[in-house]
């Protein structure tokens, strides 16, 4: 290996400790054969890293095999092509498969909470739509995995609690409907009225969010994440994942794992708001006044 390499214009300095030297160059050219045996030795690698994560891959192998075999038929070009989509297939169940594996641990500790708060009404159909998901992840469908897990985590929202029905119990409620109902519209109705006012007060105070903080205490931010974070600042400290996607303009899952990361870093908090990951800053960075 040369001690030193340096590059001065077009000319380029070995420095090459005493002996005998033996120097190789390998140079790619798109549409050759030395190119597209570069590209199928990086698919080949991305592919045996993703496996040995115990994700199934397929699909990426069988286009990579299609790549081998157009190679060996001296067909360079479209080897390279079928090489990076094996490459690009295996990437994207990677991506899946982590995207569904957190949805599958999502839907398991909504069912929990479900338990634990006795509405047990509809469960049964979000714990088998979450054994279904998990089934799907086991065979590689890490697509149908995602979807079946985001079902079991809504059928587990959905679910209520069991009330009674017998006979007995059915004038006694009915009494108590009598007298509850007037008084719990009338108390929806003030409390609609007060609900919207809060709301509207909400709205008119803006939030004074020390931006310089969060940046100051986090300088290992990646671009995308400070870009993130101003346009929440910008946005009044919250906005839906949706919007923080279009305005970061990077791919769904990265935006997903992004997101995650900051949560982790206990810089913002995700809840649930009208069927929506509503992603906000939390209030330690408010400026008191």
């Amino acid at each position: 290996m040369p001690e030193l390499i340096e590059t001065n214009g077009n000319r380029v300095t070995l420095l090459i400790n005493a002996g005998l030297i033996e120097v190789t160059y390998v140079i790619g050219v798109v549409g050759t054969e030395e190119h597209a045996q570069i590209v199928l030795d990086e698919a080949e690698q991305t592919i045996m890293q993703i496996k040995n994560l115990g994700i199934i891959i397929i699909e990426a192998e069988t286009k990579l095999q299609e790549a081998e075999d157009t190679f060996a038929l001296g067909n360079y070009v479209e080897a390279e092509t079928f090489g990076n989509e094996a490459k690009n297939l295996a990437i994207q169940s990677d991506q899946t498969a982590t995207q569904a594996q957190f949805q599958i641990d999502d839907a398991e500790k909504t069912i929990a909470n479900a338990q634990n708060e006795e509405r047990t009404v509809g469960l049964d159909e979000a714990q088998d739509l979450l054994n279904q998901a998990k089934n799907e992840y086991s065979l590689g469908n890490y697509s149908e995995a995602l979807s079946v897990a985001s079902q079991a985590i809504t059928k587990a929202e959905e679910a209520e609690i069991f009330l009674s029905e017998e006979p007995d119990a059915f004038p006694f409620y009915w009494v108590i409907g009598i007298i509850l109902v007037p008084a719990i519209v009338v108390f929806g109705f003030l409390f609609i009225r007060s609900r919207k006012k809060l709301e509207v007060e909400a709205k008119k105070k803006k939030r004074r969010i020390d931006a310089e903080r969060i940046f100051r205490e986090n300088k290992d931010f990646m671009p995308e994440e400070k870009q993130a974070i101003q346009f929440l600042v910008d946005s009044n400290g919250e906005a839906f994942e949706a919007e923080l996607y279009d305005y970061v303009k990077l791919p769904r899952t990265t935006t997903w794992r992004m997101v995650k990361r900051l949560k982790r870093m206990e810089i913002i908090t995700v809840t649930k708001f009208r069927r929506q990951n509503l992603v906000r800053l939390k209030n330690k960075y408010d400026i008191k006044e």
